[in-house]
């Protein structure tokens, strides 16, 4: 079993049926720090690569269960360097054709053979440092692009109700229904005020997206502060959606965090909103639940009643809030996780969050 090696040395596999080649070879790398193994086979090559991390191969073609060119091509199919050493010219040209990275002819030079080893080590470790930093870009990529679609999917969503609440109050103003001669005041009142909260929303969704997106790292721009009780942050945030609303939630336990308290207000605003609009009218009351736990603050929401039955009325299913999406990134701006399930029997809603604990000195990073 190979060891561990420095960071400009590497795992070498020499693959040569020759003792007297594979131990000068074993000597010239070992000396120069890196850590060579021998195989006398392509069977044993093939093996050894597949079940060690094998950073490069010294080849020698002419081996006698395997020939050289295939078995490079099926090293360099598992993206392994490859350094080959051979004795026939014609050889040394068909390696470079399928995708050799040097050739030596035998007897082998010891400082060309480092010189070119240490190049091409260089440059696979570079190449795979590429790679991982692709695959990084790809997952954040896919990040906004999830969030964008919760985003569009909100303010789609809100954009729905603004329309038919104005619809409804210009049919109902300009050409009154059969029966109906007249739209008593209450019923326009909160039909406008219901597409001005819609369009409230989306000045909140907009803004919040902006500010993020304004940002040099991509990030909110967050204002912290030391947040000496979140149960009274929540008590405001719940404040927030009226008194109706406010008076089916029960804040529980309490806990010093630090984080951007407007915004938080928010975000705990919206899922409170969501959790009892879950419930239905006659739904049970939602409780928050605070506690510190060992990565921070632990917030959860969490609903018992049932859902309300299809086209039922609750005065918290209406358009507030800034959209899930937002509330999951606003959480992950200040170091915070966030999740949401939905209990399969009593049809409840539950969301959670974390934040971090109250500290001293600067915030946590944004990134």
């Amino acid at each position: 079993m190979l060891a561990a090696h420095s960071a400009d040395c590497g795992r070498i596999l020499i693959v040569e049926d020759t003792v007297p080649s594979a131990r000068k070879l074993a000597g010239i790398l070992s000396d120069a720090g890196h850590e060579p193994a021998w195989v006398q086979t392509g069977g044993e090559a093939l093996h050894a690569v597949d079940e060690h991390g094998i950073d490069l191969v010294v080849l020698d073609l002419g081996l006698p269960d395997t020939d050289g060119i295939t078995l490079l091509r099926g090293l360099k199919e598992r993206s392994l360097p490859v350094v080959v050493v051979t004795g026939s010219c014609d050889l040394a040209v068909s390696s470079l054709a399928a995708g050799a990275d040097g050739f030596f002819a035998k007897p082998v030079d010891a400082g060309a053979l480092l010189a070119r080893v240490n190049v091409v080590l260089a440059a696979a470790r570079a190449y795979r440092a590429l790679l991982d930093h692709y695959a990084q870009l790809e997952a954040e990529r896919a990040h906004i692009r999830d969030g964008l679609r919760t985003w569009v999917h909100d303010l789609r969503n809100l954009f729905a109700v603004a329309k038919m609440n104005l619809q409804f109050a210009l049919d109902e103003n300009h050409e009154p229904a059969a029966g109906h001669p007249t739209v008593c005041r209450t019923q326009l009142d909160d039909a406008l005020a219901d597409a001005l909260d819609a369009v409230g929303s989306m000045e909140r969704i907009s803004r919040t997206i902006a500010g993020s997106a304004s940002s040099s790292d991509g990030q909110f721009e967050l204002r912290f502060a030391e947040i000496d009780s979140l149960a009274a942050l929540a008590r405001d945030a719940a404040a927030d959606l009226g008194p109706v609303v406010a008076s089916r939630i029960a804040i529980e336990g309490d806990a010093r965090t630090r984080g951007d308290t407007d915004l938080l207000r928010v975000v705990l605003s919206d899922l409170l909103r969501r959790a009892v609009g879950a419930e239905g009218a006659e739904g049970a009351c939602v409780r928050a639940t605070i506690d510190t736990v060992e990565r921070g603050v632990l917030l959860k929401v969490r609903g018992t009643g049932k859902r309300p039955a299809e086209g039922g009325e609750d005065p918290a299913q209406g358009p507030h809030g800034i959209g899930l999406g937002l509330c999951e990134l606003a959480l992950r701006a200040h170091g915070g996780e966030f999740g949401e399930s939905h209990e399969a029997e009593s049809g409840g809603v539950h969301f959670w969050l974390t934040l971090p604990r109250e500290a001293e000195g600067q915030p946590p990073s944004l990134s």
